[in-house]
């Protein structure tokens, strides 16, 4: 158990979806996610802008993050960490 070699420390965070309206934002080419285990989260975030995003990069395995292809998603690459996915709007 390696809990005693780290401490808590608390941030505060917010939504993707959150981050892209409050800075105007309308579309966004690339989304990298890397984050250990909570990409399904991450990616819960991106519920109304999802449509925006036309590709994401995500380390890890899908298993670990199937809302990705509940917003319309599909794998389009693989490389040895992890996959690109596209969104069935981009053309």
């Amino acid at each position: 158990n390696d809990k005693g070699k780290y401490r808590e420390v608390m941030v505060e965070a917010d939504s993707i979806d959150n981050i892209l309206e409050k800075h105007g934002i309308k579309e966004v080419d690339l989304l990298s996610v890397t984050s250990n285990g909570s990409e399904d989260e991450i990616l819960k975030g991106i519920e109304r802008m999802h449509s925006a995003v036309k590709y994401i990069s995500i380390v890890g395995s899908p298993e670990n993050f199937k809302t990705i292809f509940k917003y319309g998603y599909k794998r389009v690459s693989d490389d040895d960490r992890g996959a690109l996915y596209q969104h069935e709007n981009v053309q």
